[in-house]
C-alpha cells in the first residue's frame, strides 16, 4: 500500500438542510426561524453549537461595561439595495435627549425586520440653548 502524497485534507460530507446545502465545517446563524442560534455541520450532521444559551436577536452583545438599556432617542434602520431585500448598511439617528447613555450599539435582527440601540456609559451633556441677551459664550 502507497501513502497518500502530501498535503492530504479531510473534505467531510456536506449537510442538507431543506433546499440548502452546507459544506463540511460551516458556522453560523441557523437557517429560518433559527436565525438566532448558532449551527454548524460536520460529517453531514447539522446542529446547534450551544444548546443552552440562545442569542437574543435584536439584542447585544456588551458586558463589562455597565448598565446597557434600550435608547431612549437613539434610533437605526436598515436601508436596502434597490429593489432588493439585501441590507446594504444601517442608519442612525442619534440625538441630544438621550438619556440611557452617550455610547451606543445597534443591532439589526434580519427575521423581523428590525433594528434596535442599546444604550450605555455616562448620561448626555444636555447643553442650554444660545438665548439672544443670554450668557456669553467662552
Amino acid at each position: 500500500m502507497k501513502p497518500t502524497s502530501a498535503p492530504t485534507y479531510y473534505k467531510g460530507q456536506a449537510c442538507k438542510v431543506g433546499k440548502v446545502t452546507l459544506k463540511h465545517n460551516w458556522r453560523g446563524a441557523g437557517l429560518g426561524k433559527n436565525y438566532c442560534r448558532l449551527y454548524k455541520c460536520t460529517d453531514g450532521r447539522y446542529r446547534k453549537v450551544d444548546k443552552k444559551n440562545m442569542k437574543t436577536c435584536g439584542g447585544h452583545n456588551l458586558k463589562g461595561v455597565g448598565k446597557v438599556s434600550k435608547c431612549s432617542h437613539t434610533t437605526c434602520k436598515a436601508v436596502f439595495v434597490k429593489k432588493t431585500k439585501v441590507v446594504d448598511h444601517l442608519k442612525f439617528k442619534h440625538h441630544h435627549a438621550e438619556k440611557n447613555g452617550e455610547n451606543h450599539k445597534c443591532v439589526y435582527h434580519k427575521q423581523n425586520n428590525k433594528c434596535n440601540c442599546w444604550c450605555y456609559g455616562k448620561s448626555n451633556m444636555i447643553w442650554r440653548p444660545y438665548t439672544k441677551g443670554g450668557p456669553k459664550r467662552s
